[in-house]
């Protein structure tokens, strides 16, 4: 059975989400824990920028940064939980590339003619 390490700084990350959100990462940590084959519940994201990164789906929203074990190694099953982003800062942050700014929306006038 495969196991799943938590990064320090996540667990300070963690206590700041909203219960909601946290209650998700509960859920996703869970479905991992008990798959046979945990690889297959997570993401490889296109192009990343070191082969071991997977992402975790948590919710609609929220994605985990997760490192997979080393293909090769000595045969070890631990995968470690780095970090919680948002979708697309997470897709950023495992190819190496800055998060796409999205243009501000635009308002409306409150102007009176």
């Amino acid at each position: 059975m495969a196991r799943l390490a938590i990064a320090k700084a996540f667990l300070a990350e963690y206590a700041k989400l909203d219960k909601k959100v946290q209650s998700a990462v509960d859920a996703a940590v869970a479905r991992l824990a008990k798959h046979a084959h945990p690889g297959l519940q997570l993401e490889m994201p296109a192009n990343p920028r070191d082969d071991r990164i997977r992402l975790m789906r948590v919710d609609t929203r929220w994605r985990g940064i997760v490192l997979a074990p080393v293909a090769g190694a000595a045969a070890t099953d631990t995968y470690c939980l780095v970090t919680l982003l948002p979708q697309d800062k997470a897709n950023a942050y495992a190819t190496g590339l800055p998060p796409v700014q999205r243009p501000p929306a635009r308002r409306r006038s409150t102007c009176s003619r």
